[in-house]
């Protein structure tokens, strides 16, 4: 399980990568953080899914890199259609074999909004995204 993490004083925020008997704490040198739907800090690099599919750290690596070409970029973001369409992404959200994204979310503490989307497979590219209010 992933427990993202932000102190609304501070504005400081971390991902919590949670197992069944330990946890890690993930912070960020920028001033965004990502998850993927597995752990990152403590799954083996050279390990991989199934044959069909993309490891998680290479969709977790791709995520990273579009958000930070969002981030960089000169143009004012649409938010927060830019980050489902990064979580769209196909190399981002799972989409072969059994084990196809379920479940999408989309925090933008500074705005006050969490956006979400449940139940049609795959969940970011086709869920129907509602506002949590």
């Amino acid at each position: 399980m992933l427990l993202f993490a932000v102190d609304g004083k501070t504005n400081e925020f971390a991902v919590f990568e949670c197992l069944c008997s330990k946890h890690f704490r993930r912070d960020s040198a920028e001033e965004w953080i990502v998850g993927i739907n597995h752990y990152c800090t403590c799954e083996d690099p050279t390990l991989e899914d199934d044959e069909t599919s993309l490891c998680t750290l290479n969709r977790f690596s791709r995520m990273k890199f579009l958000v930070q070409d969002l981030y960089t970029s000169q143009a004012l973001p649409n938010l927060p259609a830019d980050l489902i369409r990064i979580l769209a992404d196909g190399q981002t959200e799972r989409r072969v074999g059994e084990l196809i994204t379920a479940y999408a979310n989309v925090a933008c503490p500074s705005r006050g909004e969490i956006w979400y989307t449940f139940g049609e497979y795959p969940a970011a590219s086709a869920g129907h995204w509602q506002r949590l209010e």
